[in-house]
């Protein structure tokens, strides 16, 4: 499994909500602030983050997606990573493993 996790612009959230709603089976969303010291000015800016557990077959397509969705060719539009999920438990339904991505 892995894991694709977006921190993108607060205003793009929308989009990729839309964008996921179509494709995968659960997402999860939170307010975060993010530190560039490579700004002219750092300081910590509004971001969302948005995590996506998947089976490894799709994480690449669905980042991609992302980052062309959040693209507006400026800078900070955002950053899409993908990391390796060793394991999961689905905590209500005992699902673990992969089983976990069953809907």
């Amino acid at each position: 499994m892995k894991l694709v996790v977006a921190m993108i612009q607060p205003f793009m959230l929308d989009r990729v909500t839309r964008l996921l709603r179509q494709r995968v089976g659960m997402f999860y969303v939170s307010d975060v602030r993010a530190f560039d010291a490579a700004a002219e000015e750092p300081e910590l800016l509004a971001r969302v983050r948005v995590e996506i557990p998947l089976n490894d077959d799709h994480s690449k397509q669905i980042a991609e997606l992302i980052a062309q969705t959040v693209n507006t060719g400026r800078i900070g539009d955002g950053i899409v990573m993908i990391a390796d999920l060793p394991y999961a438990i689905n905590v209500d339904v005992g699902r673990r493993g992969t089983e976990v991505l069953d809907f």
